[in-house]
């Protein structure tokens, strides 16, 4: 990502304050229409406000997939996909030189100039790397250095040699780390690393990895990771560390393969990132005996065994189904006596209308549905971290376009060969429609009946 020159950020906040002094943000969720950069300093000065940052709008579908979204938090759409499956009182703010061009097409959405579009930049500056003044100079140095001392303290507490590895997450999604810790062990037993530690993004992907077995794991912001990164850069290929992405940068993008001749998800990490064997499987994970959440939900009555079905509705690689789809699915499971449920993350996710909500630890999904008995889902990293319970499971791929191919030719999980049993609905084939709820809930039948 481009650094945003100081100028740029302090015009856009004292923009963002005008507005917010003129009661124009009051009540209002913020959608901002652009780069990845532009939209990191909206969001900053907004949430800094207290209002709430929603999620980029963005027209180039190649830049939303997992490699080029390693460094954002928040979610990215297609004007076109964000308003088919989302309805609120939005405001969008926009700091591009094609602006005039973005209000022609949010007018197609009932946007319109100085009521709910903003300007809040003139124009788009940037300090590239073609910039080598000496205070970028002596940044990137201070991080080189900084990524040693955090590598020297990584070594320290985990008992780490030279000849150890440090293999680094390079992008915060569940997805990717559940492929990570599948191929990891594989991967260090063919290159005969015997000792290696495993650094993620977010604690709750600590419980991703004990699902696999592996505690030697250590949590850590990106603006740290980063610093590690340029320190590896620095060593080159002699590092102990490693970054684990589907891209070191813009050259050398194995993302750029989905789908070309049949590449998957599973072929990205087996081949490109880890070189393994082609008849390497991923490892098994195993769900924990023990189950706190699970024992709260049978203890409030919240949860019937193999008569309840979680709904996961949310996804962000790929774009969401329409919100009434899940209403009426869930209507229809609850009048065939189901008790349905919707796994909710966060205070941005909101559960489907008449289900009860469920805040599953990421460690616990797989028990719990198991449990349940059944999970809809539109297709996310969820449905890898369930791809091995033995359940009812529907997954459906929306229409989306993925590098030489769609949503299900690039993340189909019976083609990466993670699960045989699921059922999958591809709506690249054949498109949305009313009757998708009842083709969904007649997927079911009530467990006990069987």
């Amino acid at each position: 990502m481009d650094v945003i020159k100081e100028e740029f950020v302090k015009e856009i906040e004292s923009n963002i304050d005008r507005l917010h002094k003129k009661n124009l943000l009051a009540g209002k969720e913020i959608l901002s229409f652009g780069s990845f950069d532009v939209a990191d300093v909206i969001r900053k000065c907004v949430k800094k406000r207290g209002y709430r940052f929603k999620a980029l709008l963005n027209n180039d579908e190649s830049l939303r997939t997992p490699d080029i979204l390693n460094e954002i938090e928040f979610p990215v759409f297609s004007p076109s996909g964000f308003f088919a499956s989302k309805s609120g009182d939005y405001v969008v703010l926009i700091a591009s030189r094609y602006y005039r061009e973005m209000v022609r097409e949010l007018g197609a959405y009932g946007f319109s100039e100085n009521k709910n579009v903003f300007r809040v930049a003139d124009q788009y500056y940037t300090r590239g790397t073609q910039d080598c003044g000496l205070r970028d100079f002596f940044g990137t140095l201070r991080h080189v250095f900084e990524g040693y001392l955090i590598k020297k303290k990584l070594e320290k507490k985990h008992g780490l040699s030279a000849k150890d590895k440090i293999f680094l997450c390079g992008y915060p999604a569940i997805g990717d780390t559940y492929m990570i810790c599948g191929f990891i062990r594989q991967y260090a037993a063919l290159n005969n690393i015997n000792k290696w530690l495993l650094v993620v993004q977010r604690p709750s992907y600590r419980q991703i990895c004990s699902m696999f077995g592996i505690e030697n794991v250590e949590v850590m912001d990106m603006p740290q990771i980063y610093k590690l990164m340029h320190y590896c850069q620095l060593e080159g290929t002699s590092s102990s560390i490693e970054k684990i992405c589907t891209s070191t940068n813009r050259l050398n993008d194995v993302s750029n393969f989905f789908c070309y001749k049949g590449i998957n998800f599973t072929d990205i990490f087996r081949k490109s990132i880890f070189a393994l064997p082609d008849d390497t499987k991923i490892q098994t994970p195993r769900i924990s005996p023990n189950c706190d959440y699970l024992n709260h939900l049978i203890g409030n009555g919240l949860i019937k065994k193999d008569s309840t079905i979680v709904l996961f509705p949310y996804a962000y690689t790929i774009s969401n189904l329409p919100a009434r789809f899940w209403g009426v699915t869930a209507e229809k499971l609850a009048a065939k006596g189901y008790t349905v449920a919707t796994n909710v993350a966060g205070k941005e996710e909101k559960a489907v209308s008449g289900t009860t909500p469920y805040e599953i630890p990421l460690g616990d999904i797989p028990r719990v549905v198991q449990y349940a008995g059944g999970a809809i889902m539109s297709r996310s990293g969820i449905c890898d971290l369930l791809s091995f319970v033995n359940c009812k499971k529907v997954v459906i791929y929306p229409k989306f376009k993925f590098r030489y191919g769609t949503s299900f030719e690039a993340f189909s999980l019976k083609a990466m060969g993670i699960d045989d049993d699921v059922t999958e609905i591809d709506l690249n084939r054949t498109g949305y429609n009313e009757s998708l709820p009842d083709e969904v809930a007649g997927r079911f039948i009530v467990r006990s009946l069987i």
